[in-house]
């Protein structure tokens, strides 16, 4: 019986022996694995660094060509403007804009008035003196139509009220 024992010892301390070996063995390889799975990382943070790097230069010299195209087209536009007359148009569509906002002022209908008296009376002058009562009249209807304007009449004082 003791030699069974010392059988059955000496197969278990083989057993344990063997399973030691192994688990050195897959340790080492385990360390293996640790170091090539490492150092492939680091390839793969060296590649990607690289890769932005290539990325930003590349994308600094299409941003640089970009904006010489943009560049070069918006001369181009104002070359063709200038060619064209476009600047020119502009700048008649400006003045044009000016004139018609300073030729609101005058053309207001109580303005309109006034003036188309006016032009009136001076119409009948030069037709000659075929009727003193229609021009004495006239003169009466734009004096009055400037005073309702607030526009004063020829011959009056600020200070004296008009009389008929």
């Amino acid at each position: 019986m003791s030699q069974m024992i010392t059988d059955l010892m000496n197969n278990i301390y083989t057993r344990i022996s063997q399973m030691g070996a192994a688990i050195s063995k897959l340790q080492k390889s385990l360390d293996g694995l640790n170091g090539t799975v490492n150092t492939k990382i680091e390839e793969l943070v060296q590649t990607t660094v690289s890769m932005k790097d290539t990325n930003e230069k590349e994308s600094q010299t299409f941003e640089l060509i970009l904006r010489g195209y943009g560049d070069t087209f918006l001369l181009e536009i104002n070359r063709l403007k200038s060619d064209i007359g476009l600047k020119d148009l502009d700048e008649l569509i400006q003045k044009l804009k000016k004139i018609s906002d300073a030729s609101e002022e005058p053309l207001k209908p109580e303005n309109v008035d006034v003036l188309l008296d006016e032009v009136l009376l001076g119409i009948k002058d030069l037709m000659g003196p075929s009727g003193d009562s229609s021009k004495s009249e006239s003169k009466a209807n734009t004096q009055t139509k400037k005073e309702m304007t607030g526009v004063k009449p020829d011959g009056f004082d600020s200070a004296s009220p008009p009389s008929k």
